[in-house]
């Protein structure tokens, strides 16, 4: 799963997770480029063809794999961090994901932010408030979930399950890379925080918590066995 997350700092604000879940705009152009690949090797790119093990079952590396999440108060300020992922595994056909399901720890959530955005509320309030009943509700809902439907191109269809709710999702800019026995996999996921029951609205007239969540997805693994 992708997770999905939103994010406030009381009173200053930036906001596109998991849900991270993760994540996925908050004002969809607010975010240039995607960061989460950003100084990322690229070990993984264009690997010959006998090197792509066709049907292999690969099992992601909790510890590399991430959601990058972004969040914003409209017109203002911008949050973002990461979510990790608790297990998933996926299987390659002919540079295709044919399947997929992720499990995303929901209490791994953290802010990337600058330090300058936290002098009237702590870096620790944020993330108490996104794991709290306004936002992602952790200690009900621990985990996000996301199981891939079906992988063409550039798109991945898949069901993202965020407090208990699923809904349908595409993953967007999906970029695969095989070498040897490892793989990398990048996509970008927005979707919209209401669908799955995050309905926080910020308390102060004219300010107004982006709708929708963007997340940065980078997942590495390798195969089975």
């Amino acid at each position: 799963m992708f997770v999905a997350i939103i994010f406030i700092d009381f009173k200053k604000m930036k906001i596109n997770v998991w849900v991270l879940m993760l994540g996925v705009t908050l004002a969809m152009g607010s975010c240039a480029g995607n960061t989460a690949k950003e100084g990322e090797d690229e070990i993984y790119y264009d690997a010959p063809e006998d090197a792509r093990n066709s049907g292999a079952v690969y099992m992601i590396n909790p510890e590399k794999s991430y959601i990058e999440w972004y969040g914003n108060m409209v017109g203002m300020y911008e949050h973002s961090g990461r979510v990790r992922f608790n297990e998933g595994s996926l299987v390659l056909e002919d540079m295709n994901i044919k399947r997929g399901d992720f499990i995303v720890e929901m209490n791994t959530i953290e802010s990337t932010d600058s330090d300058d955005l936290y002098e009237d509320a702590s870096r620790e309030d944020l993330v108490n408030h996104l794991k709290s009943g306004d936002f992602f509700y952790t200690q009900q809902f621990p985990s996000a979930m996301f199981e891939l439907i079906n992988h063409k191109g550039s798109e991945i269809n898949g069901l993202l399950t965020i407090k208990g709710v699923t809904k349908p999702v595409t993953v967007t800019d999906v970029e695969v890379g095989v070498r040897e026995n490892l793989i990398k996999v990048f996509g970008t996921l927005v979707f919209d925080r209401r669908e799955f029951d995050v309905h926080f609205e910020y308390p102060v007239k004219d300010m107004v918590i982006s709708n929708d969540i963007e997340l940065d997805i980078v997942i590495y693994g390798e195969i089975a066995g």
